[in-house]
């Protein structure tokens, strides 16, 4: 039964979740023809006004998927890992993604734009996530982060 109801559930919210993402790009869309600027600072108003739908959504299939299905236990490991620096490669992720940024540049033209950006930011999110595990290590921080 319950079962039943978090798949109707679910099925609504990606629903809501695809009509929020469209509302959300053709207000950016208007914003910008309105206004005729398209720089990204002020085409990024209403960004994050319907972020959280999909997110909930997000959160509600991966509780689903992984309700039934069990996890080695080294890919665990991993996570639980990973998972605790997150704070440390939020508090300074910008200094990360702007010590990295010439990764971007370098591959830009080599393999595009897009691709650029994905092996960009997981460069930062590696060097962000080393700088915080070694932080972790030392009895300073370790309470900090």
């Amino acid at each position: 039964m319950i079962r039943k109801l978090l798949k109707t559930l679910l099925k609504n919210m990606i629903l809501v979740s695809i009509f929020a993402t469209a509302i959300s790009c053709i207000l950016t869309w208007y914003s910008c023809t309105i206004m005729n600027e398209w720089q990204e600072s002020s085409c990024q108003t209403f960004f994050n006004s319907f972020i959280f739908i999909p997110s909930a959504t997000v959160f509600i299939a991966s509780m689903m998927i992984f309700e039934n299905h069990t996890v080695n236990k080294k890919i665990i490991d991993i996570i639980t890992i990973v998972g605790s620096t997150t704070f440390g490669i939020f508090l300074l992720e910008q200094i990360y993604r702007g010590e990295t940024m010439g990764i971007y540049w370098k591959l830009t033209n080599t393999i595009g734009s897009v691709p650029a950006c994905i092996v960009w930011i997981i460069c930062a999110f590696v060097l962000g996530f080393a700088i915080t595990y070694i932080l972790k290590k030392l009895p300073l921080f370790n309470k900090l982060i």
